[in-house]
């Protein structure tokens, strides 16, 4: 009898200890969970207090993604293990340290953070609001967060509402109000106070409410946004964008002897760099972020020596660069041809190009009687024009009207080209060439409508790598048609803006001075086929 009495109180006892688990069988829970607002800290209170908040619900819950969810605006400083879970109660408790705001409404969005146990259903529209004064502000904003520039929605981007109007306040303190865009771009800040507001946008990548991010996306509208008792439905729409970095020099790279790699922030254009000291000979090359400086002639072989750097009026700096002795370099090296074309290869040449003939140094001299171009090996043509390109020293361009569907053969004779070296070709150079049929490609038609004739636009065709491989300019003009012909059978991505400051570029925008990015539109094309017309209709929206 004794043993049967100590079975029943320890399954008694076990019972008692069981951990609670969802149940099983039954019909599908679909319900969320609903807060039991009489047994809950009131909602919606005035004149409150700094203490733990309870919010019991009528059924078992759990916090997943508390983190991203749950959302206090305004923002606290310390929100450390600031929600926690007993039982079928919330519990919000404020750090010790933290002081609530004077006069303020506090606003606690949850989103979809508490869920009841056995589905995982969330709590919907669960937000807790209290005020710190004698009245709940009412006045609300909304509206919507796109990319500037693909105009696809932003999500998780912070909407922040400043009462300190100074332009520094994005950077140094925290905003009255604020809230995180959905995945369709959508912000909601309610209860607000009347007031005019700065507005900034943010894509706070260390989650600290402040820009103090170089990559970090912002937006921001080009006035004040005013909330008051008639304007209730304030809503508007941004695009964020990352701004244009100041242009600086980040590194110095000298693998060798007669090469300077200078690494900038940005593409450096309208550049110019000169050598602070006698017979030094420069050539410039640039390949996306990077200036490409090639030397050679009186420079110290240890030691400094200055090149003096302008940038447009972006850069100006005379920079330290490194002596390296000549040996390092120029007893193993020679002028040698980069591209296709040699022994049994050949260039695929469009009719419609010109050639550009790559070398691995740049050429400071050319004898174009040296450089002859044959015509199915044999018939020698004589209207060809050769030059250095100006944009690339490292590149020969060789203008000639090409005929279609034919062989040719470009030949290099011995000391046809010279480099910045003193280095020429020692053996003639042969590069067989086949200029190919124009039906092998395909044509562009733009149809350009509801242009501003005081504003001057720019269309560019981009490859796979975001280069601008085909562009034209569009100005005083209300509409316009253009072709581009003969281009390869690829896939481009189009460009289309508006180019405010007419330097033949886009450019983003830039917070301090208020700047916002060139309005511009963007569009994946369908590849282009060979002997096809495509015709691409662009009527430019007018956005701001």
């Amino acid at each position: 009898m004794r043993i049967q009495i100590l079975v029943i109180l320890t399954i008694l006892y076990l019972a008692g200890c069981a951990v609670v688990v969802p149940p099983v069988g039954g019909p599908k829970d679909v319900a969320p969970p609903r807060m039991d607002t009489l047994r809950s800290s009131p909602n919606f209170q005035v004149n409150f207090k700094k203490q733990p908040l309870e919010l019991l619900f009528n059924e078992w819950v759990v916090l997943e993604d508390v983190g991203k969810q749950v959302v206090v605006s305004p923002p606290l400083r310390y929100n450390t293990e600031l929600i926690k879970l007993r039982g079928k109660t919330v519990i919000v408790s404020f750090d010790p340290r933290e002081n609530l705001r004077e006069n303020v409404t506090y606003t606690i969005n949850f989103g979809n953070a508490v869920k009841d146990l056995t589905e995982r259903n969330p709590a919907k529209n669960l937000r807790f609001v209290f005020s710190t004064g004698p009245i709940l502000d009412s006045l609300s904003a909304n509206g919507k967060i796109i990319d500037a520039i693909t105009g696809k929605p932003s999500e998780n981007v912070v909407v922040m509402f400043y009462d300190n109007l100074k332009d520094s306040v994005v950077r140094k303190e925290r905003p009255l109000y604020f809230a995180r865009t959905d995945k369709e771009g959508a912000f909601s800040i309610r209860n607000m106070r009347e007031g005019k507001y700065k507005v900034f946008a943010l894509e706070d990548g260390n989650l600290n409410y402040l820009f103090d991010g170089p990559k970090e996306k912002i937006g921001f509208p080009d006035s004040l946004v005013t909330i008051a008792p008639g304007k209730q439905d304030t809503s508007f729409t941004l695009g964020i964008f990352i701004e244009t970095p100041a242009m600086r020099n980040g590194s110095i790279i000298q693998p060798y002897y007669g090469i300077i790699k200078l690494l900038f922030s940005q593409t450096p254009r309208n550049y110019r760099v000169k050598a602070n000291i006698p017979d030094v000979d420069l050539r410039t090359e640039v390949d996306h972020d990077t200036l490409k400086v090639w030397y050679n002639g009186n420079v110290p072989g240890t030691g400094n020596w200055p090149l003096a750097v302008k940038i447009d009026t972006l850069f100006n700096d005379t920079l330290k660069i490194k002596g390296q002795a000549k040996s390092t370099y120029l007893p193993k090296a020679k002028l040698s041809y980069q591209g296709l074309g040699v022994g049994k290869g050949a260039i695929y040449q469009n009719p419609d190009r010109n050639m550009k003939l790559l070398f691995n140094h740049p050429i400071v001299s050319l004898n174009a009687n040296a450089v002859l171009l044959f015509e199915d090996s044999t018939t020698l043509v004589r209207n060809t024009t050769f030059s250095i390109d100006t944009s690339n020293a490292r590149q020969i361009e060789l203008k000639f009207p090409w005929k279609e569907d034919k062989k040719y053969r470009l030949l290099f004779l011995p000391k046809a080209v010279k480099d910045i070296f003193g280095f020429t070709l020692t053996d003639s150079l042969k590069i067989n060439i086949l200029a190919q049929a124009k039906k092998n490609f395909g044509n562009i038609e733009f149809k350009l409508s509801n242009l501003d004739s005081l504003q001057q636009y720019v269309v560019e065709l981009l490859n796979s790598g975001e280069q601008v491989i085909y562009s034209f300019l569009v100005s005083g003009k209300k509409s316009y048609q253009y072709t581009l012909k003969n281009l390869e059978t690829t896939t481009f991505k189009l460009r289309f803006f508006e180019d405010r400051n007419r330097n033949g570029r886009w450019d983003s925008g830039v917070y301090q001075i208020k700047r916002q990015p060139e309005p511009l539109q963007l569009r994946d094309l369908e590849p282009i086929r060979a002997n096809w017309d495509q015709e691409i209709i662009l009527e430019w929206k007018g956005k701001n």
